[in-house]
């Protein structure tokens, strides 16, 4: 009897699901909506990473088209007279003395005839990398010590620090290099060892802590109380805690304080006197003032004006004679053709909006030059452009602008802010500026502490957390306080 209970009981159960599931099938229905949607065709992608890549890999990818397209050709300029050709170049030296007139009159100062010597020219400063290359061949001559040394050189960064954990760069050197057999930790790290002896002293260290006790090796106070500390105690050097060292360690003040003072000679970016770029950059536009407003000139000196080749273009007319691969291989060469020309044009086309906009929300920066920067966002040179603030971050991206202040890249432009005590916003570049300022202006035997300077900056109206001056001072390459007293000679 409960059987059946229990079967009619399921029955009906799968009765009333049924009929629910007939209900549901009744309100489905069609119907038609009309939406907007972004559909990424191959081509738009394309497009979109020709818009993103840096200048040098654009410079590539188009001499392999140009050499495997009959259908591209490049625009040759046309010839212009002789006499045009030097008023040109006479028409851009008067710009070019004029900006230097207006950015840095004391070098164009008029001097005695007597006094000025041509062939006295201030040699280019010489790049960190030729500088321990140098060192590096005069110390071995050794291919595979050479070949590593090379590539732990070759990732110094500013401050003349490794920038990648070696694990990194061993795989750089066997996938890259391909040494037989390949190198280990071992054998990178004894390479490293002899990098580190080399001048400027603390160079290609792994950390400031590291750095700071190479330099101390190399003057020769590595059984030095100064050494010990920065060894044992450098966490707690860099905090708050130092009134804890010298009775922690079992030293006197006196000797904790000698020992703070000949830590002070010590740098913290060993590299900042070497030009640390080991490639040259050429910029992808070029602002200058002529007649008194900024143009931005796109820099086509190694990208060239592209066209499709009419030659090529005839042969699709007796296409009749062609196999039908003949014709799907030069309407493929054709189509690619006529995307690099317009794809080049579009790409030129956005940098130089995105520049001018750039231009006029920084304007007091290429009037006055570097310090005068103010907040921004790429959301707003995308709406002022009319792209997404996606395609502003493609755009900006590994690209370089020549200014009468120097080479920038575009991301330089922009900047985060603070807000001030009005509500303002200042530039995260001011307010560096302003803190290399403080430390310059600041008592040697009393050097002011990250929290007082952020006070000084509050009483300017400029709100700085101290955290944050800590972070600029770092970017800064500025010591902490500790470090920069001295006594007044």
């Amino acid at each position: 009897m409960s059987t059946n209970f229990e079967f009619d009981f399921c029955a009906v159960l799968i009765i009333l699901k049924y009929e629910r599931g007939k209900k549901e099938m009744v309100k489905l229905r069609l119907e038609q909506r009309l939406s907007l949607k972004q559909i990424l065709t191959p081509q738009l992608i394309q497009t979109m990473k020709l818009l993103q890549i840096p200048r040098l890999e654009l410079e590539n990818d188009l001499k392999l088209e140009l050499d495997s397209n009959p259908f591209l050709e490049i625009v040759e300029e046309k010839e212009q007279d002789s006499n045009q050709k030097v008023e040109q170049e006479l028409d851009e030296w008067d710009n070019f003395i004029d900006q230097m007139n207006i950015s840095f009159p004391h070098i164009l100062e008029k001097e005695p005839e007597s006094d000025f010597e041509p062939i006295n020219i201030v040699p280019a400063k010489e790049k960190l990398f030729d500088h321990l290359m140098k060192q590096l061949r005069l110390s071995t001559n050794n291919k595979r010590e050479l070949a590593i040394g090379e590539a732990i050189i070759g990732n110094l960064n500013r401050r003349g620090f490794i920038s990648l954990p070696l694990e990194t760069i061993i795989e750089y050197i066997n996938e890259g290099v391909k040494l037989t057999p390949p190198t280990d930790m071992d054998e990178v790290e004894r390479v490293l060892s002899l990098i580190q002896t080399f001048d400027p002293p603390g160079i290609a260290a792994r950390n400031l802590r590291e750095s700071l006790l190479l330099q101390l090796e190399n003057i020769g106070k590595k059984d030095s109380l100064a050494y010990r500390i920065i060894n044992e105690e450098f966490e707690n050097l860099l905090s708050d805690s130092t009134y804890q060292i010298p009775e922690k360690m079992g030293v006197s003040p006196e000797d904790f304080a000698k020992a703070l003072s000949s830590l002070r000679t010590l740098s913290f970016a060993p590299a900042s006197e070497f030009d640390v770029t080991n490639y040259s950059i050429e910029p992808d536009l070029i602002v200058e003032k002529i007649n008194g407003k900024w143009e931005v000139r796109y820099n086509n000196s190694s990208i060239p004006t592209l066209r499709v080749n009419h030659q090529y273009m005839k042969m699709l007319k007796n296409r009749k004679k062609l196999s039908k691969e003949e014709k799907k291989d030069l309407l493929d060469k054709l189509n690619s053709a006529r995307w690099w020309v317009n794809s080049l044009q579009h790409r030129e086309s956005i940098l130089i909006a995105t520049m001018n906009e750039i231009i006029a929300h920084q304007l007091e920066f290429f009037e006055r030059g570097p310090g005068n920067l103010h907040p921004l966002k790429m959301e707003e040179i995308a709406n002022e452009v009319g792209i997404h603030t996606a395609t502003v971050s493609r755009v900006v991206s590994d690209k370089y602008v020549q200014t009468p202040h120097g080479i920038y890249p575009m991301k330089y432009f922009f900047i985060q802010g603070l807000k001030n005590l009005s509500g303002e916003t200042t530039s995260a570049e001011k307010v560096q500026k302003r803190i290399t300022e403080i430390v310059k202006q600041e008592n040697p035997s009393h050097p002011l502490s990250d929290q007082a300077i952020s006070d000084m900056l509050r009483k300017e109206g400029i709100i700085c957390a101290r955290r944050t001056v800590v972070k600029y001072r770092q970017k800064l390459n500025i010591p902490p306080a500790r470090f920069r007293k001295r006594q007044r000679s």
